[in-house]
């Protein structure tokens, strides 16, 4: 793996521009919709690991793809979902928990 090229520059090997775009506009409206059109803490943290995966890729070089970054684009899809984002800190610890 060679280590000077950026994670940038591996998506447009791998898929061109496109590829890229959508990589980075799905993470960017993640981040959005975490922290700042939701309702809980949990959410918010998602939202800062989908900005953390953008600003990965300049000085990190290539992306992997394994278990952990299958699960973490899983888990920011959660943020599409808008009554996830409504639910509040209590309701979500409730619902996780199994408790009233």
């Amino acid at each position: 793996f060679p280590s000077h090229d950026s994670g940038f520059l591996w998506f447009i090997l791998k898929g061109g521009v496109v590829y890229l775009l959508l990589y980075v506009m799905f993470n960017v409206y993640a981040m959005y919709l975490g922290l700042f059109k939701s309702n809980n803490a949990y959410c918010k943290v998602i939202g800062y690991g989908a900005l953390l995966k953008v600003i990965a890729l300049v000085p990190f070089g290539i992306p992997f793809f394994g278990f952990g970054a299958f699960a973490g684009t899983l888990i920011s899809g959660l943020l599409f979902y808008s009554n996830f984002r409504k639910l509040n800190d209590q309701q979500l610890k409730a619902i996780i928990v199994g408790g009233k």
